[in-house]
């Protein structure tokens, strides 16, 4: 039987973060042999870093005409896509998923700066970085006043 629960590293190794991961642990007998998965779990508030990045790009460009558009265009032109051959042979490029069951936060973290560098350079071309970190930072202060 697989068990999940989320640790937290100390300086004596893991330990239970929460509740479910003390059950977990408690289950396992003294002495016995597992195998272990690391995997960062995401981090909640990079998701929404993310979402502000969109949130700051899309009415800087003319080509999308909704963010979910813009997303799947970056995914796509990062290869974050799967090739799917239809009934005739064409092949289109269908975006992934970034979704919390599928990406872990290193994955989300490598996805992210890609997005800022293609932003950076084909989006919204010799846009400071700096300045985009600055909007996207206006946009989340934004979202906890409201």
């Amino acid at each position: 039987m697989a068990l999940e629960a989320i640790l937290i590293k100390s300086f004596n190794g893991l330990r239970a973060y929460d509740a479910q991961g003390e059950a977990a642990l408690a289950s396992i007998p003294q002495g016995e042999c597992v195998r272990v998965t690391i995997k960062r779990p995401r981090n909640l508030a990079h998701h929404k870093k993310f979402w502000a990045l969109v949130a700051a790009v899309f009415p800087h460009q003319t080509t999308y005409p909704t963010e979910e558009m813009l997303v799947a265009a970056m995914k796509v032109a990062l290869g974050y896509a799967e090739k799917i051959t239809l009934p005739d042979g064409k092949i289109i490029l269908m975006p992934k998923s970034i979704s919390f069951a599928t990406l872990d936060q290193a994955g989300f973290e490598a996805f992210y700066t890609r997005a800022v560098d293609l932003i950076t350079t084909k989006i919204i071309p010799g846009v400071n970085r700096e300045d985009l970190e600055r909007e996207v930072n206006d946009i989340l202060a934004g979202y906890g006043a409201g």
